[in-house]
């Protein structure tokens, strides 16, 4: 995000200088729009305006390089359940003390998902798999199947008849959607989220 203000900011800036940049050269070339003093003041404000602008575009180049690295260093980690610290480190050309901070950062940034053991100096994923940048896994947990015959008939119903009446509801209180009980069944279970209460 940070680097989009860079970008932003640096071809805000651009602009400003150029526009400061054609006043000047219109101002030397023709003495009735203001003679020098015009284009003085108009080269001082292009140059103050364009310095900025340089600088910026500068630090955006640096941090797309830098979230280059990160994605690389992210595409080896989510490939594998476990690497060395050192093998991540041969693969990107750096030390090993550095590969661990890239490790750290990948994390941060959520190309990767998992922890560097301290112990055994390697990373080892919590989450493997072909799963992209900013994407949370989901585990759902199924209840096993309740057979039906360990349930009486409702009651004023004939055997075997399927249940009548509005069935109960409320909220999950994971992701907050309306979920209805199934009857017969002594759990309620989220039809989005999966979650049983």
């Amino acid at each position: 995000m940070k680097k989009v203000w860079y970008l932003v900011l640096g071809i805000l800036l651009f602009l400003g200088g150029l526009l400061f940049v054609l006043t000047t050269v219109v101002a030397a070339l023709d003495p009735t729009i203001g003679g020098t003093g015009i284009a003085i003041f108009s080269g001082v404000c292009s140059a103050v305006l364009l310095a900025p602008a340089v600088l910026l575009f500068y630090l955006y180049w640096r941090a797309s390089a830098q979230d280059k690295v990160l994605q690389t260093v992210g595409a080896i980690l989510r490939s594998v359940r476990e690497i060395g610290v050192q093998d991540v480190a041969k693969r990107v050309g750096k030390t090993p003390a550095e590969a661990e901070v890239l490790i750290s950062q990948s994390v941060a940034a959520g190309y990767a998902q998992g922890f560097v053991d301290p112990r055994e100096g390697k990373f080892v994923a919590t989450a493997w798999g072909g799963f992209a940048p900013g994407q949370v896994p989901q585990i759902v947990i199924q209840a096993p199947a309740i057979p039906q015959a360990a349930y009486p008939p409702p009651y004023g119903s004939a055997a075997g008849a399927p249940p009548t009446g509005t069935p109960e509801s409320r909220f999950c209180r994971d992701c907050g959607s309306r979920i209805e009980k199934t009857p017969g069944q002594t759990y309620w279970q989220c039809a989005h989220c999966g979650n049983i209460q």
